[in-house]
């Protein structure tokens, strides 16, 4: 209903048009379909549900998740292309956080991304902590959320005017690499990274990115837990790349993470 309200443009504007009462609504916090059958109509409408709820501080009214929920199936309508575009409007979202908790509840999760549900508490946990402590770093609109202080902003404070340029900056398109750091967080293994970037038809050089950073968690320099060579910190860095760094990032991030790993993402950083 909030996006159901118009005026003339003219000077001054003209009288407000609400013909499904989109203004209390919006003064209430209340996210509200316009009708039954307004998910069916364009099924991208459940992930901008999703969206605006986090986005604007609003609450669904109960009818409208029951129509959200009653409509999931509808998703699988929609192409690639535009899930894949209100997905990562999700997940530029200073705390998309919230959004992502709400995709997870209502199983909507599952029809976006193949990852093991069991771990999607884990995941957002990981979440937490990159939007915590590296919120500001990562969000396109900076201004709009400051970091929290806490040891991994501590531990990469030095690399900070790096790490925001090449967050900053996309790989392809209009997608900042740093919202690829999120959609990492998500995933569960090198195998998830390749299916999920498919699905959401990446780039390729997405593809390749948020893949090669799985590969980058998942190697084995974690498993030693001390300072490394340089040897081995030059095998690390020529076998990953831009993905090692934010592989080492999600490393130092991950909750419950070895103890040394904050110290060993410093020494490839």
């Amino acid at each position: 209903t909030i996006n159901a309200m118009a005026v003339a443009l003219q000077s001054p504007l003209g009288p407000l048009l609400d013909p499904t009462g989109g203004r209390s609504d919006l003064e209430s916090g209340t996210l509200r379909v316009t009708h039954s059958g307004a998910f069916a109509d364009d099924p991208l409408r459940l992930l901008r549900a999703v969206r605006m709820q986090a986005a604007f501080g609003l609450r669904m009214t109960p009818q409208t998740r029951a129509l959200l929920r009653r409509d999931l199936p509808l998703i699988e309508r929609v192409s690639s292309e535009r899930v894949r575009d209100e997905f990562f409007q999700i997940l530029s979202l200073p705390s998309a956080v919230a959004a992502l908790r709400e995709m997870v509840e209502s199983d909507m999760m599952a029809c976006i991304l193949p990852s093991d549900p069991t771990r999607a508490d884990a995941a957002l946990a990981w979440l937490v902590v990159l939007e915590g402590q590296l919120g500001s770093w990562l969000s396109p609109e900076r201004s709009a959320l400051a970091a929290g202080e806490g040891p991994l902003l501590r531990a990469l404070r030095p690399f900070e005017e790096r790490l925001i340029a090449d967050w900053q900056a996309p790989l392809a398109g209009n997608r900042p690499r740093g919202l690829l750091l999120k959609l990492a967080a998500l995933l569960g293994s090198p195998e998830d990274a390749r299916v999920a970037a498919n699905a959401l038809k990446l780039a390729s050089r997405e593809q390749g990115h948020v893949r090669v950073t799985w590969q980058a968690i998942d190697a084995s320099v974690w498993s030693r837990v001390r300072r490394l060579d340089r040897l081995a910190m030059h095998r690390y860095c020529r076998a990953f790349g831009a993905g090692g760094v934010d592989g080492a990032v999600l490393a130092a991030a991950r909750p419950g993470a070895a103890a040394g790993s904050m110290n060993m993402a410093v020494q490839l950083l």
